[in-house]
């Protein structure tokens, strides 16, 4: 087993598929890492996790249909950031769509678990689904729809 380090600490748990372990890092990157070696394959920037910025990746990744679901909250509300759903294309590392919990210029809404994916109630099954992210703002509860092959937020 190898045991990758790094300095910083994260919460959240990995999620590994194809032997490729995907990860927050506890600093301003989430990390696709080598299973096997441990080695950095490639990372997408989060977010600053300053001390005066304070974004950080709490949520453990949801890994679907060729994309990785990363919410991104505050480092315990101090300073308090926007809250984002984050989708990373897992083919070119890179971040295709990001879901604003709140407004553009409003902070609140972090995301702290994992997004989920689960069918829309009421509608076909085999097409329609839906991406669940529970944020923390006011005990509210905030949702993004897709449709066929997840083709939008």
């Amino acid at each position: 087993m190898k045991t990758w380090t790094k300095k910083g600490t994260t919460k959240a748990q990995a999620a590994v598929q194809n032997g490729v372990v995907y990860v927050g890092g506890g600093d301003a990157y989430w990390y696709a890492l080598d299973a096997a070696t441990g080695s950095i394959l490639w990372k997408v920037y989060t977010g600053d996790n300053s001390a005066t910025a304070g974004h950080y990746n709490w949520s453990s990744p949801l890994i679907y249909n060729g994309y990785a679901y990363i919410g991104v909250a505050s480092l315990g509300d101090c300073p308090l950031v926007q809250g984002q759903l984050l989708r990373v294309d897992l083919n070119t590392h890179q971040i295709v769509n990001i879901f604003n919990v709140v407004p553009t210029g409003q902070v609140g809404g972090g995301i702290w678990t994992s997004a989920c994916w689960g069918p829309v109630p009421g509608c076909d099954l085999e097409r329609w689904h839906q991406l669940y992210a529970c944020a923390r703002r006011h005990s509210e509860f905030r949702s993004a729809k897709y449709g066929p092959r997840g083709s939008s937020y």
